[in-house]
Order: structure tokens, then sequence, then C-alpha cells
């Protein structure tokens, strides 16, 4: 199964437009990448989000820089902590993250992997957006702050696909951006 998320909620791979099986293991074109394995505790999470933040942190002239990070942060935390609390809801494991950075196309790929159960998010319905509620705007939030967002259940786990865009000022010489991390 392979969904894709939209303004409507997510899509199934039988659209039109579906993207072929994800390949969490080999992003391609790579500049940067980095690869982190966690166990798969609340505790843990926001570790993912800092180290993809930090490859996007080193780049110099980085456009909007602040909103950029913070966004790609929030996105991935919102992901991890679905992973954490429903795909291991009855067991301990381990979520892997590969995030790649391709400045060629100015763009990031991060990738969550885990081997806990899997979801329909097609069941999931689209929040209330005018009522207020503790839970159930993690993936929609998620959607709106990246570019793409795909979910995909593979024979040996899950795969999330997050894909955030940057911009580039060629002509700064601002050295390098600190990372800002949010708790």
């Amino acid at each position: 199964m392979f969904c894709e998320s939209t303004q409507d909620g997510f899509r199934n791979s039988e659209d039109a437009h579906a993207q072929p099986q994800l390949d969490c293991a080999h992003p391609p074109n790579v500049h940067k990448n980095i690869v982190l394995t966690i166990p798969a505790e609340l505790e843990f999470v926001h570790v993912l989000g800092r180290c993809a933040c930090a490859l996007l942190s080193e780049i110099a002239g980085l456009q909007e820089a602040e909103r950029t990070l913070y966004n790609l942060e929030l996105a991935i935390q919102e992901i991890g902590v679905n992973i954490v609390t429903h795909a291991y809801a009855d067991h301990s494991g381990q979520v892997v993250m590969t995030a790649a950075r391709n400045d060629a196309h100015s763009h990031i790929i991060v990738t969550l992997e885990d081997t806990g159960n899997s979801f329909d998010p097609l069941a999931i319905p689209a929040p209330a957006l005018g009522h207020l509620q503790e839970h159930g705007f993690g993936l929609f939030l998620a959607g709106e702050l990246l570019d793409e967002l795909q979910y995909e259940i593979h024979a040996t786990g899950n795969c999330w696909r997050l894909k955030k865009s940057y911009a580039i000022d060629h002509s700064s010489d601002q050295g390098e951006l600190a990372c800002k991390v949010h708790p």
C-alpha cells in the first residue's frame, strides 16, 4: 500500500499519479546524509528532527532558515510521535531515520522506517479545523509543513517519506547557521 498526503487527506496508490515503491534505504542524488537509529520511545523522538535540521543548518545563505528548520523539525516530530505511540503501541522497537540533502534540487528527503503495526491513512478523518481537539492534527500538520508526505507499507515494516524544499541565496556570505532547536 502506498499513500500520499494531499490537502484533503491521504490518497491511495491506485490514483493516476501514484509513485513507485519508496526506496527508503537509497535516496537518490545525495549531497550529504545522516542515518540514525533510535529506540521507539517518546524521549528520543526529538533527536530525529534535530539531526535532520543539522544537515540544513550548515548551508550558507539558507533563505527563511528559521522557518524552514522549524517546519522540518516539527513535521518529523509529529510523524515520529505517531510511530512511537501507534506503530509500537503494543511492543518495543526502533525507528530508523535517513535524512538526505540534495543541494542540486534544493530539498531534503527524510525517511522514517519502523517495524511496528501498520495502519490505513485513508481511514484517518481530516481534523475538524473549527473545533478544538487534543489529538488528530499530527498527520494533517506534517502534510501542511512539507512539500511531500508519503507512507508505504513494506513486507518488513512501514516507511514514511518526507520532502522539504529550501532556497539558497548564493550571493550571501552569512557563513554557517545555528540550528534552532525547539523542545
